[in-house]
């Protein structure tokens, strides 16, 4: 501050003294309005005569006022958070994808959206969501609907699934059955053929044994057998390009010529040697089997007999499987029926040891 703006001493006096004076002189002319307020006061203020009025009147009403003051302002914060919050929780809610949420979650969603709904139309700044508000509420539905066909399918597909697991075990199992069944018929068979036999009686047979049997190329047929001279009931495979009675005339004569006594080293041939040899005290024996098959066949015939005369002279003769082919083979050597060959062999191995 400069030596110019400065007051001395003397004018600072003189104005204080000024200002005293005025604040005096109001003071004589408001004296009775002040004495007035003073006095006021006086009565209002505590006191042994208006103590009741303190008590039933002047301190509840001030609470009254307090109370109502800090309530109505609780109010407006409360209005003010609560749109701000419900402008919030619009926004959110709309901006949550429903299409990837599960049932839970969107009944959850519905469930806030109709909540938030009635609220939303309470505020300018929320009521144009009102619209997308129910769009999403029909959506949530939608996607619950989609979600119960989902639910719908899997199960569907769940029991379709547990439908094959359990058909493929009910298949499983019958193969597994089946297979022991066939299991136990190969091992069967393997135990018949172990004899390496061509025909068995049926009589000697199980009924398992016979099904396991009739599947495997046996044929049923009846026969004269020449070793028990009876008809039998047998199973037969033909072997090679033979039939059921050949096949079988061929075992009968084997299991007779098995019980004569010097007889030894059976053998059976397929090829040009004759059906069946054998050897009685060391001399070599033919029996040939015959069904008719050769009568179309001379030339074939004549060879086979050609050569059972030069090997076995006077030791072979024909067996043939029906009495009314004795005729047609006689004409080219010794022939005889199924029940005659007992008779008929005796005779040859005699005549031909002697």
């Amino acid at each position: 501050m400069t030596e110019e703006n400065k007051l001395d001493a003397g004018e600072i006096l003189i104005v204080f003294t000024a200002g005293v004076a005025v604040l005096y002189s109001f003071i004589q002319k408001s004296e009775s309005k002040i004495n007035n307020f003073v006095s006021f006061w006086n009565a209002i203020l505590p006191s042994s005569e208006n103590w009741w009025i303190y008590v039933f009147v002047v301190i509840p009403s001030v609470i009254f006022v307090i109370a109502s003051f800090t309530l109505i302002t609780r109010k407006i914060k409360l209005v003010l958070r609560t749109k701000k919050d419900i402008e919030y929780r619009v926004n959110h809610l709309l901006s949550e994808s429903e299409i990837y949420m599960h049932k839970k979650e969107v009944d959850e969603l519905i469930s806030n959206l109709k909540e938030i709904l009635p609220e939303s139309m309470k505020y300018k700044s929320t009521l144009n969501k009102v619209s997308e508000i129910r769009n999403k509420i029909r959506k949530g539905k939608r996607r619950l609907e989609e979600i119960h066909q989902d639910e719908l399918d899997m199960k569907r597909r769940e029991r379709e699934y547990q439908e094959r697991l359990r058909q493929e075990e009910i298949e499983e199992a019958e193969r597994r059955k089946l297979w022991a069944i066939e299991e136990r018929k190969r091992n069967k068979l393997r135990e018949l053929e172990e004899d390496e036999t061509n025909v068995f009686v049926k009589s000697d047979l199980t009924r398992s044994e016979i099904d396991v049997l009739a599947e495997n190329e046996y044929n049923h047929c009846n026969e004269f057998c020449v070793d028990q001279q009876k008809s039998l009931s047998v199973l037969v495979k033909p072997t090679m390009q033979h039939s059921n009675t050949h096949t079988f005339l061929v075992w009968s004569v084997k299991t007779m010529l098995s019980k004569v006594k010097g007889v030894s080293g059976i053998e059976e041939f397929e090829t040009r040697e004759a059906d069946i040899r054998f050897r009685y005290h060391g001399m070599p024996f033919a029996i040939e089997v015959e069904t008719g098959t050769l009568l179309s066949k001379k030339h074939q015939l004549r060879n086979k007999v050609l050569y059972l005369n030069q090997k076995y002279p006077e030791r072979w003769l024909f067996l043939v499987s029906n009495k009314n082919l004795l005729p047609k083979y006689r004409k080219f050597g010794a022939v005889s029926s199924r029940s005659e060959l007992p008779k008929k062999l005796k005779k040859l191995l005699n005549s031909a040891t002697r």
